[in-house]
């Protein structure tokens, strides 16, 4: 790839950023402010709108029909507060990575050297978060029977109702 086409690449990845994140700010605004969701009907967490927390909900929710225990349920909320709480300064320095890419952009400072680096210190934060939230599903496989992991496994092979 040619130095002119690794630029241009860039550029593009830094304009879809740059168009994204103001976007990306005004529903995290908008979920922040959001009333709490009423408690779930299957007796698991609720969605409270936290940005960045979907995939623990997603994952809460294939528990649904389970058939989950009153202590199976009460270690996984456990289990989802920790994780929660273990990558709160992970999600917040997401978050300040991203808001300096679009300053930088905004401001009229851009280098490309400049927005590299804080595109990369992003990809790297996400990498972080991913790993945190596969540990903290393998985790939460080791709450479940057998039996649930299977009925787990086999709904992670059906298309995702909408």
């Amino acid at each position: 790839m040619s130095q002119h086409d690794q630029i241009i690449r860039r550029f593009l990845c830094v304009s879809a950023l740059a168009l994204a994140l103001p976007f990306s700010a005004q529903a995290q605004e908008a979920t922040q402010s959001a009333p709490a969701a009423r408690p779930a009907p299957h007796g698991g967490m609720s969605h409270r709108g936290h940005h960045g927390m979907e995939q623990g909900h997603e994952f809460m929710g294939a528990l649904r029909d389970l058939k989950l225990s009153s202590e199976q349920r009460d270690k996984l909320r456990a289990l989802m507060q920790e994780q929660r709480t273990a990558t709160q300064d992970k999600r917040e320095a997401l978050r300040e990575a991203r808001q300096a890419l679009h300053k930088l952009v905004i401001d009229g400072n851009y280098t490309p050297e400049r927005a590299s680096a804080i595109a990369s210190e992003i990809g790297k934060k996400n990498a972080e978060l991913a790993l945190a939230m596969a540990e903290t599903g393998h985790k939460a496989q080791q709450i479940l029977t057998p039996e649930q992991r299977k009925q787990l496994a086999e709904r992670a092979q059906k298309p995702a109702r909408r």
